[in-house]
């Protein structure tokens, strides 16, 4: 009879531990260690001088680039259209287009308010890999920019945000982890 209970006792206890054995665990991490480390994708954003690292997200709305500081940015596949919490002085800006033919009326909000309307072509090719967008108000032209990777995805963005000079670069950066 003790036989038996302690047989019981025993293989209750084995029932929940796990056995391990550390020859056996250390190959299946040799096996399943990747060749090259592994690849971690950040973007950086700057927007004034002010530079967050962001990670991209994909949303209904096209691709969110946010970090855990709060900062988000919305890309469309041609512009950024919102940017939240960037900075002190970035709370909250809209980008809205409306397009007739080949021209886009481009109005910038900045904190729910409209506060400039611009002008702008529709982009043009400048290479397979690269093109561009002339915006005009008040006399005043600037140039947004798109670069591509030759699978088509968005590398680098130079956008005029149509507010006091302010220019976003959304770059894509790797780093190894």
């Amino acid at each position: 009879m003790l036989s038996r209970l302690t047989l019981i006792l025993l293989l209750s206890a084995l029932s929940a531990c796990s056995v391990r054995f550390p020859q056996i665990d250390r190959l299946m991490e040799i096996i399943e260690e990747p060749e090259n480390p592994i690849e971690r994708i950040l973007w950086q954003a700057n927007i004034g001088g002010v530079s967050q690292d962001v990670i991209p997200i994909t949303a209904e709305q096209g691709s969110v680039y946010a970090n855990k500081q709060g900062a988000s940015l919305v890309y469309d596949g041609f512009i950024v259209r919102t940017i939240e919490t960037f900075s002190q002085q970035i709370r909250h800006i809209d980008i809205r287009d409306e397009q007739v033919g080949d021209t886009i009326t481009r109005e910038v909000w900045v904190d729910y308010r409209p506060v400039a309307t611009w002008t702008c072509d529709i982009w043009r090719v400048e290479t397979l890999l690269s093109s561009t967008q002339q915006c005009e108000s008040l006399g005043v032209t600037r140039i947004n920019r798109r670069q591509l990777n030759p699978q088509g995805e968005l590398i680098d963005l130079q956008q005029y945000l149509g507010i006091d000079d302010l220019e976003l670069q959304l770059k894509k950066k790797i780093t190894n982890q």
